[in-house]
């Protein structure tokens, strides 16, 4: 079932590719309100369980608040949980990452439709939606709904095959595919977001020396939030990548980033 979109989750209409322990303790931190409504681990909590075929790079790993791990090497090496001046002290051994760095030496001009604008945001779309539907998205300078020609838009001239997107509080990049020999499409960036931000996390994206607990603590709240409405069906899924965002869930368009990135602008839902 879709995540309905409500008047809450709305606008307004007025305005390149890159010793365990033998179970996860449970934390007031991990998916668990007050009150204990939300299990501290359901379903398998961080992306389900694997096993002896798994490969040892996807098996599941189990950390808890008394066994954090070390930054995970799958974030991007300039991700920072730390604010302002802070996030520029380099630190002992730096941020040893294993995602591969991308530039595109090559200036390009986004689409229109995606193009982030402050005082005027091209599109409203929940990311927290699932699965990606052209029908959950709001192009708001088009004044009627979306159709196929829409989202069949290239999304970048000059055009290319490839296109990284990040965004400040999210520790991972979301790297953008052609799905099509033409190039990156509107279609393409919006359901390539939506895929990689569902998709669950591991133990060490959680428990890990890099988030302290106010970072946790609003992930939770992220999560409960989302699944409140659909327990049965998205508690078993965990945590996922969307719930990084916190509160700042609805996507307003990409502004141009360093090393020909492109950056997500996000705020939060209207009520």
């Amino acid at each position: 079932m879709q995540m309905q979109r409500s008047t809450s989750m709305r606008r307004s209409n007025s305005h390149e590719p890159p010793s365990r322990r033998s179970s996860l303790h449970r934390s007031a931190s991990w998916g668990n309100s007050a009150g204990g409504a939300f299990p501290g681990w359901y379903g398998g909590g961080f992306g389900g369980a694997s096993g002896p075929s798994t490969p040892a790079y996807a098996q599941g790993d189990l950390f808890d608040e008394h066994n954090l791990a070390r930054r995970p090497r799958d974030w991007r090496p300039d991700f920072s949980v730390r604010p302002g001046i802070a996030a520029y002290i380099p630190r002992l051994g730096g941020n040893r990452s294993t995602v591969r760095e991308y530039n595109d030496p090559i200036r390009r001009a986004i689409h229109p439709l995606l193009t982030y604008d402050p005082a005027n945001p091209p599109i409203y779309y929940d990311t927290r939606t699932e699965p990606f539907d052209e029908a959950d998205v709001e192009f708001l300078n088009l004044r009627r709904p979306p159709n196929p020609i829409d989202f069949a838009q290239l999304a970048l001239q000059p055009t290319c095959a490839f296109m990284r997107v990040y965004h400040p509080r999210f520790p991972w990049y979301i790297d953008i595919h052609q799905s099509q020999p033409n190039g990156v499409t509107v279609g393409d960036v919006l359901s390539q977001i939506n895929a990689q931000l569902h998709a669950p996390i591991h133990g060490r994206h959680f428990w890990n020396e890099e988030l302290g607990e106010p970072e946790r603590t609003a992930i939770t709240l992220a999560f409960q939030e989302r699944v409140r409405e659909d327990k049965a069906r998205l508690i078993p899924r965990g945590i996922l990548q969307v719930d990084y965002f916190g509160k700042r869930v609805v996507f307003e368009g990409l502004a141009r980033g360093a090393k020909g990135m492109w950056e997500m602008k996000t705020r939060k839902v209207d009520h």
